[in-house]
């Protein structure tokens, strides 16, 4: 019994045990042991940090978490509002740039759980905004919804581009890895750097070619948007009512610090 005390299979009993242990007695909160795993197996050699890449997954949906619940998703979403404006179509690339950003980080599954509470906060602020209400009321609903769609699906489509980008973008990516360093343990051509340099082109290509199509798609509703969102005779002053009221909603969320 006492010869497999050095064994993997003691050791990750071990963490077992400890785990049961601090669960009863809570010496600190629930949720940091239930992430104990992650820190002590790779540490006491029961599986390596190759084999704990689901974490990934699991920190970037609690991280997406934690911006919706401070509020940084409706910083984000007001920014962003600030730097491409209030047609449609800029929108939209800006949020599918954003997405693809961060998909190339953390799952994409995650990127779409923290973006698609800033696309909903955007039309939150425009739907509620008196300044900024459409002059057609009766098809005030069917438009929002139709905007709506375009925008989640730009989430889709560029959160699922975008992980394509580096070689910890996905889960398959390191699927990949894994399939390829047991084909050729010897090789190693297949690093971080080469991924991204032979990835990313493609990837700009696709985020741009997926924004024209999502465009195309919806131009007629973009063309509505761009001439119907503001009530006031002059665009241009529109335009910046617009701006003065994003403005003074971000204000309104105080300072970072």
């Amino acid at each position: 019994m006492f010869r497999h005390l050095g064994s993997s299979r003691f050791r990750c009993a071990y963490v077992v045990l400890l785990m049961a242990l601090y669960w009863m007695v809570e010496p600190i909160s629930l949720y940091a042991t239930a992430l104990m795993p992650v820190a002590l197996y790779p540490l006491l050699n029961v599986i390596s940090t190759a084999q704990a890449t689901n974490m990934m997954f699991v920190g970037g949906l609690l991280m997406a978490i934690a911006i919706e619940h401070s509020n940084l998703h409706k910083r984000i979403a007001l920014k962003t509002l600030l730097l491409v404006g209030t047609s449609v179509n800029r929108i939209m690339f800006g949020i599918m740039m954003v997405t693809m950003f961060l998909s190339m980080w953390i799952s994409n599954t995650a990127t779409t759980a923290m973006m698609v509470p800033i696309v909903e906060a955007m039309l939150k602020e425009l739907d509620e905004s008196p300044e900024v209400q459409p002059k057609n009321t009766n098809h005030d609903k069917q438009k929002t919804a139709t905007i709506r769609k375009a925008l989640l699906l730009s989430i889709a489509y560029s959160a699922n581009i975008g992980g394509t980008g580096t070689l910890t973008g996905t889960g398959t990516n390191l699927v990949l890895t894994g399939i390829f360093d047991d084909l050729y343990p010897n090789s190693k051509d297949l690093t971080f750097t080469r991924w991204f340099a032979y990835a990313a082109p493609g990837m700009l290509i696709c985020v741009l070619a997926a924004w024209i199509f999502l465009y195309l798609s919806h131009q007629n509703l973009i063309s509505y948007s761009a001439h119907q969102i503001t009530s006031n005779k002059d665009m241009d002053e529109s335009k910046d009512k617009i701006k003065e009221l994003i403005e003074r909603k971000h204000k309104e969320l105080g300072s970072l610090s």
